[in-house]
């Protein structure tokens, strides 16, 4: 797995994550709520932004990440958010 930053931000409700420098990067929203930050140049997936993300955890609808993300939202990511 990639090194990431995780960021939620309590206020809106959203999580931000970080693989890579996402500087050169734009918003893929075509999945439902989340939004993909993908590189201008070779389209791999830097990070993501997930709407509403505590709403989902509370309602158990997070959505599938696409494989090609390579990490699990259950898995990878709310252990983190615990510690």
């Amino acid at each position: 797995m990639q090194a990431m930053r995780i960021n939620y931000d309590r206020r809106f409700d959203t999580l931000y994550v970080t693989f890579t420098g996402n500087e050169n990067s734009y918003g893929d929203d075509s999945l439902n709520s989340v939004i993909l930050m993908r590189d201008l140049d070779t389209d791999a997936i830097t990070g993501m932004t997930i709407l509403s993300f505590m709403k989902k955890v509370q309602t158990n609808s997070l959505p599938k990440l696409p494989s090609e993300v390579g990490i699990s939202i259950e898995k990878d990511i709310l252990p983190k958010l615990k510690q």
